[in-house]
């Protein structure tokens, strides 16, 4: 029988015939057959006439029409536009009409048609084919979101014309200015140009439908909030999608304007490496002469060389003959090879998208000079987000002046802590950008995932059965032939199936086949399970037969996977039980932690993961930590082994001494105890797949290692404080040696620049002197130092700490947080407290109270503050005259330490000290509008899963690099300042406490901030989100054994 099959998956991708438009639209389509995609490029003949060097490359074709024009257009107006783009539009969609229907006809249909910006006309043919379409938008997510907003649910903001003149706040935007705004947003739409009305109608299609999606050329790391801003939308990010693809190669490019002469290459390479100034303000902007002579006098200010392209007129005329001042200049010349040129430093540009992308790529910093449209936008995002270049000020008068120019590309270029952090910053987004186009880079996944999902297409290969559709049922027995009939002409012509289209290059990657019953697994009567369950299978009939040589098959494989027709939500018991009979007995993880009420809930909210994973875990500590456990969960799964630490539970602290003793107990009761833990449940028969341990634990690694079962590290601090320690014990040991390093600003490769007190505690410190946990940490980085490939699991995600995460190369750093007790306030059920509660009237008290109006004050449940400390913090809280909740623990002999306060009792008559509560209810609860905290992890990642600002007082060890990330990465709270003495003064807790919970700017943007970062943490949680999607990758391939990718 004839194969009834569609062919290859082949896509049209429709774009504006400009310059700007042109090397994107290549790109992508670049990435599309690297995936096994046809694609035709189609645009007008006044583009393609002009274009030099086009490639040839097997699986693109191009598709050029007729505009009316054909290359002999000349502007000379926007109205000149206008009819140019309406010539585009009229006779381009009548050929794209005819041409999706002619390759219909000579059956090599197009699966799918791609458009880009302005060119949503393109849509509307292909809705008229029905044929899918995509928007392909080729500026930045924000500028996308700035239009949605526009023509949407802000339309009337945006017509009003108070709005021109102040800044502008939209949701999870930045705050804008009026000069930070795109062309035409604030202009009546139906007297604006052709450009804008056509964004309005493209706004307007996406809005009637159903999930649409849109593909952005930029990438995860760049733009993470606005790429998830609107619900309606589904933007993916897929970019940069630029000429040099991260300079692996230029062959993939075309130019409409050509280069007459390569002489500027050599002139570059005479020139000292980062000594050259290079400026182009892109293929269509006209800039005035008054501009240009701006620019050429700064240029001669600043005294360094510089390469400057400056268009010739339409006449032929060269702009440069008007200047008074002139170097190296050019016509046109290859950006990607000028811009990743070693003597480049600096790029003053228009803030073209394309420029902007290639100056990331090759990690040059920017002078922006926007001129219109998305650039102004763009240069908002260069100089106040991602910090990479600085803007241009214009003055009174509209023009940007010389010594303007000066001031910036002195910045720029110049030996400044702003001129330093620019180049660090192109750097990072370089090295950001690289990885998202990498293999498994999240661009190079998302556009896999819209390939799989819309773009490829089916092959339907029926077989003779014997009957072919003559069948007729008259008795069981008749269905028992077709089935062998089924079962032997399909086990040959699968057969000679595979192997043809194996001989053919398309070989199949897996065989997916189906059952002819379905067996579920919940409690059953008799009359309720499948018939013939209870009948003798030898004398039964086919179809149970044939599904118990299924299960044999199965229960002889390793590993084996099966995919079942329904959803988790609707089955999830059935899905539980079916993981746990595949799975659990070859997968189950013992969890070591260090006892304490710090490690504690967090390896709760892991071991909980991986339980939902199939995973079964038993969870190890001493009995001084289980001995004091309220309430803990009882979850099928989940099992707890505690053992003797030489204390149980009498351990008392009186000194650090003290601690490292209990330690030391700790460790060697442990190590014997985990040691036969582990052999005993192997010989039992439930033998543990991995070890997994927490900080401070690492001697649980070397035992697993001597009994040859793989562990791995759980790191519960930010994954900033692990590259310090990193750092600390490997390449720069020697440099936290140097008395000097104590007292200067100090830049580790990826992190921030830190200053002494912004370190974890004792890494300055001799470590043969150090305390025991230095040395443990120490010793933890040489075990990871020794190995291949080490993974450590760490309590964060990967939009918090993105950089972090991917700062080490010998480390591979995988973000499957914040495991807290709340999960996002879903439910408080699974974790476990040491302190216990002896009553929540406090939850009653902050019920009377109004919403965001209370002040929270917890210090952990380690730390231990003096008396001269809670005098300040008092005085500090009265000042404020807000109520707060303050926690205050009872000394070890039962003492409160409240009672050695001298405002005690004007404290009592403004807020509530209670000795210990359930933080996260108190979090969460709405009346709390400020967190002032030790800054230990656990607590800000609870104030982030409950959008509650910090105000940051730090006590030691981990405490104070965490503030420093709240203060000025994640700007999610305010730092307090310490006094000379050492102490944090009253009115320093007033003043901070004040910016956090009043209504100026920087108030209002900590609120922002909490929000963004909340949002960021609930979608890293979800189920397709990063933190999940890491721990569900760690699971399959390291501890169920196989790699799903």
């Amino acid at each position: 029988m004839k194969n009834l099959k569609i062919e290859k998956s082949r896509v049209l991708i429709a774009l504006f015939p400009g310059q700007g438009q042109l090397n994107p639209c290549l790109q992508f389509s670049k990435q599309l057959i690297n995936l096994g995609i046809g694609v035709t490029l189609t645009t007008s003949l006044s583009a393609f006439s002009k274009l030099k060097n086009l490639p040839n490359v097997e699986g693109l074709s191009f598709a050029p029409f007729s505009n009316g024009y054909n290359g002999q257009f000349q502007l000379s107006s926007v109205g000149n536009f206008h009819m140019f783009y309406s010539s585009v539009k009229s006779r381009g969609s009548k050929f794209i009409f005819n041409l999706i229907q002619s390759n219909a006809k000579n059956g090599t249909p197009f699966s799918h048609v791609i458009y880009t910006i302005i060119m949503e006309w393109v849509g509307l043919v292909a809705k008229k084919i029905n044929i899918p379409s995509t928007l392909f938008w080729i500026q930045p997510a924000t500028v996308f979101y700035v239009y949605y907003y526009r023509f949407t649910d802000y339309s009337d903001y945006f017509k009003n014309s108070d709005a021109k003149d102040k800044i502008i706040e939209l949701p999870g935007l930045p705050p804008l200015s009026p000069i930070d705004f795109p062309s035409f947003v604030f202009d009546n739409v139906e007297s604006s140009n052709w450009a804008v009305k056509s964004i309005k109608r493209q706004i307007e299609m996406l809005s009637s439908e159903e999930n649409p999606r849109v593909l952005v050329n930029t990438f995860d790391a760049l733009e993470f909030d606005a790429l998830r801003i609107l619900k309606h939308v589904t933007m993916e990010g897929i970019g940069p999608s630029i000429p040099s693809t991260f300079i692996d190669d230029n062959t993939f490019r075309a130019d409409m304007i050509e280069i007459s002469s390569k002489n500027y290459m050599d002139w570059l390479n005479s020139k000292d490496k980062g000594s050259v100034i290079y400026i182009v303000l892109g293929s269509y902007s006209k800039i005035s002469t008054q501009l240009m002579e701006e620019i050429g006098h700064g240029l001669l200010k600043c005294g360094s060389p510089f390469l400057w392209v400056i268009r010739e007129e339409q006449d032929g005329d060269k702009m440069e003959d008007k200047l008074s001042c002139k170097d190296e200049l050019e016509n046109w010349c290859s950006q990607v090879e000028v811009l990743k040129h070693p003597s480049v430093g600096c790029f003053l540009t228009h803030c073209g998208w394309n420029s902007t992308l290639e100056s990331i790529a090759s990690k040059v910093p920017i002078v922006a000079c926007p001129l219109w449209n998305d650039q102004v936008c763009n240069a908002k995002l260069i100089q106040d987000i991602w910090k990479n270049g600085v803007r241009v000020n214009v003055s009174e008068g509209g023009v940007v002046k010389r010594d303007e120019f000066y001031r910036c590309i002195t910045i720029v270029r110049g030996d400044s802590e702003e001129g330093k952090e620019l180049r660090r910053n192109v750097k990072k987004w370089s090295d950001l950008a690289k990885e998202a186009m990498k293999e498994n880079g999240t661009s190079s996944v998302n556009l896999k995932a819209f390939a799989n999902e819309i773009l490829h297409g089916l092959s339907f290969n029926p077989f003779f059965d014997g009957y072919d559709g003559k069948f007729q049922l008259s008795s069981v027995d008749d269905f028992h032939m077709f089935y062998s009939s089924v079962m032997i002409r399909g086990s040959k012509f699968i057969f000679n199936l595979i192997q043809s289209i194996a001989k053919n290059g398309a070989p199949f990657s897996h065989v997916i086949y189906t059952i002819i019953m379905e067996l579920n697994c919940p409690p059953l009567g008799p009359i309720d399970f499948p018939s013939f369950a209870f009948d003798n299978v030898e004398s039964s009939n086919w179809a149970v037969k044939s599904i118990k040589r299924q299960i044999e098959m199965l229960i002889s494989e390793e590993n084996p996977r099966v995919l079942v027709n329904t959803f988790d939500a609707f089955d999830s018991d059935a899905s539980r039980i079916l993981r746990r009979v595949m799975m659990i007995e070859k997968s189950h993880v013992l969890i070591a932690l260090f006892p304490g009420q710090g490690q504690i809930n967090p390896c709760l909210q892991f071991s909980k993961q991986l339980i939902n994973l199939g995973i079964g875990v038993t969870l190890t500590t001493s009995l001084s930590a289980f001995s004091k456990l309220k309430c803990l969960p009882n979850v099928e799964g989940l099992s707890f082994a505690p053992f003797s630490d030489g204390y149980d539970g009498q351990f008392q602290l009186s000194s650090v001494d003290d601690f490292h003793m209990f330690y030391s107990s700790v460790k060697s009761h442990g190590s014997k105890f985990i040691f036969n833990l582990i052999q005993s449940n192997a010989k039992n028969g439930t033998p543990f797949s991995h070890v997994i341990y927490t900080i401070i634990m690492e001697w649980v690694g070397l035992v697993a290692k001597k009994i040859n079962i793989p562990s791995t590290l759980f790191w519960i601090q930010p994954a900033t404080v692990f590259d310090v320690y990193y750092y600390r014990f490997t390449d720069y040991s020697d440099y936290f040696k140097n008395n000097d390093a104590k007292n200067k600003i100090i830049e580790l490769p990826g992190l921030p620049p830190l200053s002494p007190i912004d370190f974890p505690s004792f890494v300055f410190d001799n470590v043969e002197s150090s305390n025991w946990a230095v040395k443990s940490i120490k010793r933890q980085i040489e075990m990871l130092s020794s190995e291949e490939n080490p993974r450590v699991l760490v309590n964060t995600f990967d939009a918090l700490e993105f950089d972090a995460l991917r700062i080490l190369k010998h480390v591979t750093m995988v973000g499957i947080g914040p495991s807290i007790p709340s999960i996002f306030i879903d439910d408080n059920t699974f974790r476990a407290d040491m302190i216990e509660i002896s009553s929540k009237i406090y939850i009653d008290w902050l019920n009377s109270k109004d919403r965001g109006s209370v002040i929270y004050i917890a210090f952990g449940s380690y730390s231990k503050i003096s008396t001269q400390l809670m005098e300040e913090i008092g005085h500090g809280l009265l000042k404020c005259g807000r109520p707060f909740l303050w926690v205050i623990r009872e000394e070890q002999d039962g003492d409160k330490m409240e009672d050695k306060l001298s405002c005690k009792d004007e404290l009592e008559k403004q807020g509530k000290i209670v000795s210990w509560c359930s933080q996260v209810e108190v979090l969460k609860h709405p009346s709390v509008g400020c967190f002032l905290t030790h800054c230990g992890w656990n607590s800000i990642l609870e104030s982030i899963a409950s959008k509650v600002p910090i105000v940051a007082c730090p006590l030691w060890n981990d405490q104070v690099c965490n503030a420093k990330l709240i203060q000025d990465i994640w700007k999610n709270g305010v730092r307090v300042n310490v006094s000379e003495g050492g102490v944090v003064k009253r009115d320093e807790f007033y003043r901070c406490i004040t910016i956090v919970m009043g209504d100026g700017a920087e108030g209002k943007e900590l609120r922002r901030n909490v929000k963004k970062w909340s949002d960021l943490a609930k979608e890293a949680m979800k189920e397709n989100g990063t933190s999940s999607v890491n721990l569900k990758a760690f699971a399959n391939e390291i501890l169920l054994g196989y790699n799903e990718y």
